[in-house]
């Protein structure tokens, strides 16, 4: 039982919106019978500074039990602008319960969503938190969101602002995040940045114009605009040339590369998709043979590129026997394609595919 003049609360959720941020919980606050029940306010603080008060909605009084028989129970949800939240992301608020007596810090009970102490001051606390997948934030929901902010509030960046359309896309796809503004903004934005040839090293513009080709493809295809997507998916080859300048993005060239010849296969351009294919072993040859193996993730990129150039020679030998390999001096007998073993969500959009029409076919 709280005692009289004491409080119980706590912030049950609090998470990133595109316009803000949305704060949710509750808070108790006890009077001794007799005495006047409190007006309760939940108050943000950031900095040492109240940024916001909400009068939340009351819910019950003279309730009895459990906090005694004089107690109001309030039930909190604020709508925080963004314009309150110190730019460039930081939203290091913390809230508290408060009867215009004494205040409460509410304490947060669930990990997920949490954004106490999130500071994204630069683009290096960009990188560590929100880019690099051995550092940054758990929660697909507050990183793309964090990506989304990002975007919008540090200095315009070509490479930053292609990364943060990597994350928001990736939680797009995999449909961690469910927001059609979101979608639009990821559209909106990755068409204006595949238009850019903005002056950085080559090598730069190559590893993150081919990522956001290779993020745009999938989700252009998830969403049944499959000549959108082979037009993403076709560009990425045409960079093989330019490897000298960012070997890394080898497997990117040949996810490219697989790709656009499976989807010609499949709208039944077989000589076509044998050409793309047949391409395949020279780039991994050339790309594999200045890359730099200069830690543990090297050597997984280069991996990963093997077995998409893998997967093209049996596309090749597949369809130029008219189905799986027989001969076992080429594979084990039996080998077909299989888009599960290449390091790429295509499999899966593949097999939702065949669930659906596509875009074109409704119009």
């Amino acid at each position: 039982m709280i005692q009289p003049g004491g409080f119980a609360g706590s912030v049950d959720s609090a998470h990133l919106t595109l316009v803000g941020a949305t704060l949710a919980g509750w808070a108790v606050s006890h009077r001794a019978e007799g005495q006047a029940l409190p007006a309760l306010e939940v108050l943000v603080v950031s900095d040492r500074k109240v940024i916001h008060a909400a009068r939340p909605d009351q819910l019950r009084t003279d309730i009895g039990g459990k906090y005694g028989n004089q107690a109001t129970i309030s039930g909190f949800s604020i709508a925080l602008d963004i314009a309150l939240i110190p730019p460039p992301l930081k939203t290091n608020f913390a809230l508290y319960a408060y009867d215009g007596e004494a205040a409460m810090l509410l304490p947060v009970t669930s990990d997920r969503d949490r954004l106490s102490g999130l500071e994204v001051l630069s683009g290096q606390d960009f990188i560590r938190l929100i880019q690099s997948p051995s550092t940054r934030l758990a929660d697909p929901h507050t990183l793309a969101y964090a990506a989304y902010h990002c975007v919008r509030r540090l200095p315009p960046d070509f490479a930053l602002r292609a990364a943060a359309l990597c994350v928001i896309g990736y939680r797009l796809l995999n449909h961690e995040v469910d927001d059609p503004a979101l979608r639009r903004f990821f559209e909106s934005e990755s068409r204006q940045l595949l238009a850019e040839t903005p002056k950085i090293p080559r090598g730069l513009f190559l590893r993150w114009h081919t990522s956001v080709r290779l993020i745009a493809g999938y989700l252009a295809f998830q969403a049944g605009r499959e000549t959108a997507a082979t037009e993403h998916f076709a560009v990425i080859p045409s960079f093989a040339a330019d490897l000298t300048e960012w070997p890394q993005a080898l497997t990117n060239v040949l996810l490219g590369l697989f790709i656009t010849g499976y989807l010609r296969y499949r709208d039944g351009q077989r000589d076509a998709a044998i050409e793309e294919w047949s391409r395949g072993e020279g780039i991994f040859r050339f790309g594999s043979s200045i890359a730099e193996f200069q830690n543990f993730y090297a050597y997984g990129e280069v991996g990963n590129a093997l077995r998409v150039v893998q997967e093209c020679y049996i596309a090749m030998q597949v369809v130029r026997g008219y189905g799986p390999i027989s001969n076992p001096s080429l594979a084990p007998p039996g080998t077909d394609i299989d888009l599960r073993r290449l390091p790429s969500p295509f499999a899966k959009l593949i097999d939702a595919a065949k669930q659906r029409v596509p875009v074109e076919a409704m119009v």
